[in-house]
């Protein structure tokens, strides 16, 4: 059955004088439009949830990373040193590749002046633990591993220059 929807305008397909303008459609046309309004509207709502979660993940970022605070953790000096202990125990030889790996990995995560500071500080740290440690090994780990470094590692080395 057909239906008759009268509004007072004169863009509608028909217009009856002292009624307005009238459009007639059938419910299979009805449920095609809202069909085709409700895949419009989820499709707007995907959208528009993708747009918070991209936004709430850059603020999360931004958040995390403060200005003047150092992104890099003593896990990660401690992790990236780790392949270089039998070289810093005995001093012997050169050190292994893995180890190498590390001190550049060190290097590549400390960029920034806080950066640089808390990797120093870290690994000053891990050669405070390390009682069997070889200073002069330790001092010369950069070098042997062609890796320019803005800091010896050292247990006495001052990491605040």
């Amino acid at each position: 059955m057909a239906r008759v929807s009268c509004f007072r305008s004169f863009q509608a397909s028909l217009y009856i004088p002292h009624i307005g303008a009238c459009h007639l459609s059938s419910p299979q046309t009805d449920q095609k439009k809202k069909k085709g309004k409700k895949k419009a509207q989820g499709s707007k709502a995907r959208m528009k949830g993708a747009i918070i979660s991209v936004l709430v993940a850059l603020a999360m970022v931004q958040f995390m990373a403060k200005p003047g605070e150092a992104a890099v953790t003593c896990q990660d000096v401690d992790s990236s040193l780790a392949p270089c202990v039998p070289y810093l125990s005995t001093g012997a030889g050169n050190p292994s590749g893995p180890c190498c790996d590390g001190v550049r990995r060190i290097k590549d995560i400390a960029q920034t002046t806080p950066d640089k500071q808390a990797a120093c500080n870290c690994a000053k740290d891990a050669a405070a633990r390390m009682p069997s440690l070889k200073e002069d090994a330790a001092a010369s780990l950069p070098a042997k591993c062609n890796v320019q470094v803005s800091f010896p590692i050292s247990k006495s080395i001052d990491c605040s220059r």
